[in-house]
């Protein structure tokens, strides 16, 4: 009996062992370096979660479905997949969402904010914004709100200040919530190296951290300084200034990048670019009729109609044998080259063989590619993860699931080619794509909308569909765009009508406004259908910052939601 109970001790412990060995993804007693360590864990979690985000502070976020949790740097799972939302950990603290509300937890993943606002952001000198009823405030790392929710909008708090905006302008506050610059500009930035870009009067200047203006109102686009150079726009021509005002850079330049690690940034003259150091010294001739900023030593270029690369002699390092090259992701990109497309490293060497007729950035791992006709879907070894018997398919994956073509029907699969929604769609070429999780969807000739689950949270009845507006969760803030007789409207994710079918032309959703066009003429409603601004115009941009950019009587006009405009030059 003694025999008996000391076998089953061994094989309880030996099955504990083994479950916790399983949530490593990378053994711990694996010798391996930070980074490479990481790259590793990142890899393998990709073939378990349908999304995995970058470390940061050594936890990186990762999904299943519709849900977030976090995973430690050995790919144990150490706070749960529970919410809806995640923003990647800063100063020991994550913001989350559960539910319609924002929260932050720890690296232990205990509440530290408790879930009452619209919005928190991440941690910056120990303290947060947070949103709550529309109003901007801050807290805390112990969720504590040391500034209460009053400004209209707020920046992260540098160099122990924060500029918030109160009645449309902009000042700064300090962490006692003293205003400590005044109120009077009209964008404003953030401290960096005891210096901020401010907007007034129509252009950009510079000023200290007491308030005092450094550099003049003359620039029309601004870049933040560093190591004393900033690189700024005045009319057409970029150049660069120290701080103070003095010219380091001519204007001369009608582009002007940033300046990499080697100290060089391209630069666009004459119709032709090349590169030059914060001397405004030439260090690589203007030759190429394309370029990007330096990375690993390497510039990629474009000469006539091919892409190469040279080093910081300007030396060619890779031939010009590429007639197209895609967005860098994970260190990878697609290329083409005598009509077949394949993908090459930041090195610009080739990693995956041109043996495709085309191909898509790779997103968390995987990348959409098509072979003899038919699409399917790789990983970064070249290894075939769904097999290529589609006829079409969406651009990436996005919550784990793509959109795919089959016998002229689309439907939704997910990263191991199981069927999420049937194939009964018939969007033809418009492919289904998700925006902030819903996608339009075509059947028996009438549009509607799926979520990422596969679930068709509006019906297929309406004459058109033109996309989701507002933002998540839904249930608070969401609007489906469809048509109906010919006229645009809202709907509810319950279907319910929130924007009557009366409007011509509805052009976007911000800041609690419609831009709708009504009877020929064009003007703003709120959530609810009043007329916010009349209807008086004949074209309105969405509101940005409080404004919005309209046209009367063939005049460009900036008008503000109480219906002031003010005539642009």
């Amino acid at each position: 009996m003694r025999k008996q109970s000391t076998l089953l001790v061994l094989l309880v412990a030996f099955l504990l062992s083994s479950c916790n060995s399983s949530d490593q993804l990378v053994s711990k007693n694996k010798r391996l370096n930070r980074k490479a360590r990481q790259e590793l864990v990142q890899k393998e979690a990709r073939k378990i979660y349908h999304q995995v985000l970058p470390f940061s502070e050594g936890l990186a976020a990762v999904s299943t479905g519709r849900y977030w949790g976090y995973i430690n740097e050995y790919g144990e799972l150490t706070i749960p997949i529970i919410y809806d939302e995640v923003i990647s950990f800063s100063e020991g603290i994550s913001s989350v969402r559960k539910g319609r509300r924002w929260g932050a937890i720890s690296k232990k993943g205990k509440t530290v904010a408790l879930f009452l606002y619209d919005n928190v952001f991440p941690f910056s000198e120990k303290v947060a914004q947070v949103v709550k009823n529309g109003k901007w405030g801050y807290i805390n790392q112990k969720g504590v709100e040391i500034i209460p929710p009053t400004y209209q909008d707020a920046r992260p708090f540098s160099q122990d200040l924060a500029a918030v905006m109160k009645d449309g302008k902009y000042g700064c506050i300090n962490m006692l919530g003293q205003t400590v610059i005044p109120f009077q500009y009209d964008k404003m930035g953030i401290f960096y190296n005891s210096v901020c870009p401010v907007f007034k009067n129509k252009k950009y200047g510079f000023i200290n951290l007491e308030g005092k203006n450094m550099i003049p109102y003359e620039y029309d686009e601004v870049r933040d300084f560093i190591n004393g150079v900033a690189i700024v726009r005045k009319g057409k021509k970029w150049g660069g200034i120290n701080v103070k005002n003095e010219t380091v850079i001519p204007f001369k330049y009608i582009e002007l990048g940033n300046f990499a690690r080697n100290g060089l940034a391209y630069a666009r003259i004459n119709g032709l670019y090349g590169y030059i150091d914060k001397q405004n010294n030439k260090r690589v001739k203007f030759d190429f009729d394309a370029a990007i900023d330096f990375k690993s030593n390497l510039a990629i270029v474009k000469m006539g109609r091919k892409w190469g690369a040279v080093n910081k002699r300007g030396k060619t390092r890779v031939k010009f044998i590429y007639d197209e090259i895609g967005s860098f992701n994970n260190g990878i990109a697609y290329a083409r080259k005598d009509k077949k497309y394949g993908y090459i490293n930041h090195k610009m060497e080739e990693v995956i063989p041109f043996d495709y007729e085309y191909a898509l950035n790779f997103e968390d791992g995987l990348a959409v590619v098509k072979k003899k006709g038919k699409w399917g879907v790789i990983n970064e070894n070249n290894k075939k993860i769904i097999p290529f018997k589609y006829e079409n398919m969406g651009y990436r994956f996005e919550y784990g699931i793509v959109a795919a073509q089959l016998k002229g029907k689309w439907g939704i699969i997910d990263r191991k080619n199981k069927k999420v929604t049937p194939f009964q769609y018939t969007n033809g070429h418009l492919k289904p794509i998700f925006n902030q999780g819903f996608s339009i969807i075509k059947k028996n000739g009438k549009y509607g909308y799926i979520d990422f689950e596969g679930q068709e949270v509006i019906p297929a009845i309406y004459d058109d569909a033109s996309g989701f507006l507002g933002r998540l969760p839904a249930e608070t803030e969401g609007f489906f765009l469809v048509t109906k007789d010919g006229k645009m409207g809202c709907v509810d994710i319950h279907n319910n009508v929130v924007i009557p079918f009366i409007y011509d032309v509805i052009r976007g959703y911000s800041e609690g406004c419609f831009a709708v066009k009504h009877n020929g003429k064009y003007g703003f409603i709120n959530q609810f259908n009043e007329v916010v601004v009349p209807f008086e115009f004949q074209i309105v941009e969405p509101f940005e910052d409080g404004k919005a950019f309209a046209m009367k009587d063939n005049k460009s006009l900036v008008i503000q939601k109480n219906g002031f405009s003010i005539t642009m030059p």
